[in-house]
């Protein structure tokens, strides 16, 4: 039986189309999903915020240091 002759039977039987529709999820998820993937701290937002700006601030530094690190290194800076 060629492939071609077997993909247009299963399509014709309509098995292939009824494993493809959606139905009810089998796990329950809550109707509520927080955007942020931690809690946020409603008690210290200046230690929050100071904590995620020195996060950020080494996150887009470092391709920078390691750039000089390199440069200097070899002399070229």
């Amino acid at each position: 039986m060629s492939l071609a002759l077997a993909s247009r039977s299963t399509l014709r039987t309509g098995r292939f189309v009824r494993s493809m529709q959606s139905g009810p999820s089998p796990v329950g998820h809550p109707s509520y999903h927080h955007p942020i993937p931690f809690a946020w701290p409603h008690s210290s937002k200046f230690g929050f915020g100071l904590k995620l700006t020195a996060f950020l601030s080494l996150g887009f530094a470092t391709p920078f240091l390691a750039g000089w690190y390199q440069l200097s290194k070899s002399g070229g800076a």
